[in-house]
């Protein structure tokens, strides 16, 4: 018997639809719209120049070690310009966490807030789209700034060194890199908290975006100026106090040599590396939990 309906160019239809995974279309459209700003492309742009420069220093140290025979006075005159490899990579993921935080103010500081400002809650919420699905694209869009920016170069910047140098010294890079990972994902995780909870809290972009900055300026002053004047405790309330600190202790830092002060990303450490880390933690949290907040308030169901 011929059949005719599927010689015409009829088809059966597929049972059961298609699985999508609802925050990804979110997190697709924030970065999309976001990345038509010139103001982005900016501040992309100064996170390209840090990893550019902190690239340099390692290739520069890698190059006198590997094509010189007296690579010992090579690698102490490195160590004299640039520092050790330890302090280069932290003083990359300080460095690199100040300018993605500036970049974030830009690029993700409406993430929320805009939809708030134009009512979009009714339009997303009127499709069978949970908070959690929300907040969770939201959360992702965050993310991969920090992750693109910081986390992925700073692993960049360790796979050179390790591959670039010689197998004897290489060895003592290896260990060098969970420490610089788990720093930067450290780092990530509070500019993610940090500005998705402001901007949960806000209307207006480029007010979030200030508040944001002013937040991160302010919480460094109070964090470096009370324990100097006897204080310490109030110095796990500095997100960047917290990280120079964490960061010297997993990568096992200790008294930085006499280089290039501005890039060393020096500067006084709280007393516990597990409390600064703590810190980071819960103030993310707080971030996480404002979000959370302004959808069990505005949203229904």
């Amino acid at each position: 018997m011929i059949d005719r309906i599927f010689d015409i160019g009829y088809r059966r239809l597929e049972t059961g639809a298609r699985h999508r995974f609802a925050p990804w279309p979110i997190a697709r459209t924030a970065l999309l719209l976001a990345w038509r700003r010139r103001a982005t492309k900016v501040g992309l742009l100064f996170c390209l120049g840090n990893i550019i420069l902190f690239g340099g220093m390692i290739v520069v140290q890698v190059l006198m070690q590997r094509f010189d025979d007296q690579t010992m006075a090579d690698a102490a005159l490195a160590e004299a310009v640039f520092g050790t490899a330890q302090e280069v990579f932290s003083s990359f993921v300080q460095v690199q966490f100040m300018t993605c935080a500036v970049a974030l103010a830009v690029i993700a500081a409406g993430f929320v807030a805009d939809d708030r400002q134009a009512g979009a809650f009714e339009l997303y919420f009127a499709r069978p789209l949970t908070r959690m699905d929300y907040a969770t694209g939201k959360v992702l869009a965050t993310a991969a700034v920090p992750l693109a920016a910081l986390v992925v170069p700073a692993f960049g910047l360790w796979f050179v060194a390790v591959g670039g140098t010689s197998a004897v010294h290489g060895k003592a890079l290896w260990s060098l890199g969970p420490p610089t990972m788990a720093t930067a994902l450290c780092g990530a995780l509070w500019l993610t908290g940090a500005v998705i909870g402001i901007s949960a809290l806000g209307e207006k972009a480029r007010t979030v975006g200030a508040v944001f900055v002013a937040v991160l300026l302010g919480l460094s002053a109070i964090g470096d100026a009370l324990p100097a004047a006897g204080f310490p405790q109030f110095g796990y309330f500095s997100p960047v106090r917290d990280l120079r600190t964490v960061a010297d202790a997993l990568l096992d830092v200790g008294p930085r040599s006499m280089g290039i002060a501005i890039l060393h990303g020096g500067g006084p450490l709280n007393g516990s590396a597990w409390l600064s880390l703590l810190a980071l933690v819960l103030q993310s949290a707080l971030g996480f939990g404002a979000l959370h907040w302004r959808l069990q308030r505005e949203v229904v169901g």
